[in-house]
């Protein structure tokens, strides 16, 4: 079992000086861009249950808001960043609004009615462009098939089967809710786009998920073949996986080969986040 080999642990950051502390396990941050990886544990699901199929044109699902590509565009491609869309868009947050979690604030995202820019496809398919848009429009298609917001979905197919009481997609007012999450020194921003950049977990969530998935035959969220043939994670027959995210005022890392978890979530930005960064807070807890 790898949870016996796990390492909770975090950064604590002050003028440019950082150091490591044993992490409350139930504390919550911004995972950032490793929403998307949780993303796709959604797509995944309703992959299983044959609601859709990574390899169709994804505008056979959409019917309120359509995919502006001339060419056929699949959620494995948008999962993988191979579509052709070109943006490389990146969230910066915004500053407090009260703004409504439903379908028309995710149209607004791609349309570029927010801040960032809307959907551009310039690329050349099937060579990787960075793209968050792209893990909106995914969003875009899991509310339309299943007609609940993304955050009702991570709830019920992740974080409820697994107790996982310290994460969710939903956007956090200050004040407004019960969650208990890690200080962003001031630099707390909205991140509305769940699927690419919004979703909070704890380390001690995400250690539950990670194990759940390790465990490949014993999965409560996903079967065996589900996930060992996951368009993203090592199609070898064992789960391994590596992401980092960066949001405003946070950043995590996760590393996963079979047997060891590392899961690094800090209260700053660093220039870089490698494994180095890993291995020696690793040595230090």
């Amino acid at each position: 079992m790898p949870s016996g080999k796990t390492k909770f642990f975090s950064i604590s950051a002050y003028k440019g000086k950082y150091k490591y502390y044993k992490s409350n396990k139930n504390l919550m941050y911004q995972i950032a861009s490793i929403s998307k990886t949780i993303t796709t544990i959604v797509v995944a699901k309703l992959y299983e249950l044959k609601m859709l199929d990574y390899d169709t044109d994804i505008n056979t699902y959409l019917k309120i808001w359509k995919c502006p590509a001339k060419h056929s565009v699949t959620l494995r491609m948008l999962m993988n960043h191979t579509s052709g869309l070109d943006d490389r868009n990146g969230y910066q947050g915004y500053e407090f609004q009260k703004v409504e979690q439903n379908l028309q604030l995710n149209m607004d995202i791609l349309n570029g009615k927010l801040s960032s820019q809307g959907v551009r496809f310039g690329g050349i398919v099937g060579v990787y462009h960075y793209s968050g848009n792209g893990y909106q429009i995914i969003q875009q298609v899991l509310e339309e098939i299943t007609g609940k917001r993304l955050y009702e979905l991570l709830e019920q197919y992740i974080f409820k089967p697994l107790k996982m009481k310290h994460s969710t997609g939903k956007l956090l007012y200050p004040g407004k809710h019960r969650y208990k999450l890690a200080n962003s020194s001031d630099m707390y921003r909205m991140m509305p786009e769940t699927a690419a950049a919004g979703i909070w977990m704890s380390v001690g969530d995400m250690h539950i998920l990670l194990n759940d998935l390790m465990n490949t035959t014993k999965s409560k969220i996903l079967s065996h073949k589900t996930i060992i043939n996951h368009p993203i994670w090592s199609a070898t027959g064992k789960f391994k996986i590596s992401f980092s995210g960066h949001n405003c005022g946070y950043v995590s890392y996760i590393k996963c080969t079979p047997g060891y978890i590392y899961i690094l979530m800090a209260n700053y930005i660093p220039k870089t986040i490698s494994d180095n960064i890993i291995q020696d807070a690793s040595n230090k807890i």
